[in-house]
C-alpha cells in the first residue's frame, strides 16, 4: 500500500497526484521539526504528514502523523478516542506520561499489548488531551515527569481523549 515501510515522496505522489502534497518542514511529537511530506493539505480530514528515515531523499517513513481535525483511523484509535478505546484496543493497561510539555499525555508503554506492534515493526504513538472539564485538583495531580496507569482513578476522572496520534516505523 501507499504506506509500507519501503515507501518513498514519489511513490506517495504517484498514489495520490503530485498536486495533493508538500514537502516542507513537520513537527515531531517532541516538538522538533523535520523535512517531511504532507499530503492532502488541503483537506484537513484527510491530511496527514510523514516524516522520512532519509529526509534527502525521501524514502523509508520514519513516522505518519495524524492530525487533530483527522478523520483517519489506525486499529480502530482515532481523534477522539478515550482511555476504554485504546485499552481496548491494545487488549490491555498501559502507561502514559505526566501531562504538561511537549511530551505532556504521550502513551509511554503499551505494556506488550496490540498497538504496541501493529504488524511489520510498527507502532502506535498517542498523545492524549485532557478533558477541559477536569479539575485543576485532577490535572495538578497528572502533571509532570512521572508515569501514570490508564487503570488510574485520577485519569480516568479527567476524561482524556486522544488528541494526536501517529505510526511509527521500525
Amino acid at each position: 500500500g501507499p504506506f509500507a515501510p519501503n515507501t518513498s515522496a514519489v511513490n506517495i505522489a504517484a498514489d495520490f497526484g503530485q498536486a495533493n502534497v508538500v514537502t516542507g518542514n513537520i513537527i515531531s511529537p517532541d516538538g522538533s521539526t523535520s523535512p517531511g511530506l504532507v499530503l492532502l493539505p488541503n483537506d484537513p480530514a484527510l491530511s496527514l504528514e510523514i516524516a522520512w528515515k532519509d529526509a534527502i531523499d525521501m524514502v523509508n517513513p520514519r513516522r505518519v502523523a495524524f492530525t487533530e481535525s483527522s478523520a483517519w483511523s489506525v486499529n480502530g484509535i482515532a481523534i477522539g478516542s478515550t482511555l476504554a478505546d485504546l485499552e481496548k484496543a491494545n487488549g490491555k493497561p498501559f502507561r502514559v506520561q505526566g501531562f504538561g510539555g511537549n511530551g505532556g499525555g504521550v502513551v509511554a508503554d503499551w505494556r506488550g499489548g496490540r498497538l504496541g506492534n501493529l504488524g511489520g515493526g510498527c507502532t502506535l504513538g498517542v498523545q492524549l488531551a485532557l478533558s477541559a472539564t477536569a479539575s485543576d485538583q485532577s490535572t495538578a495531580r497528572l502533571s509532570g515527569p512521572r508515569s501514570i496507569a490508564s487503570s488510574d482513578a485520577t485519569l480516568r476522572a479527567a476524561a482524556p481523549t486522544v488528541g494526536v496520534f501517529w505510526v511509527n516505523y521500525r
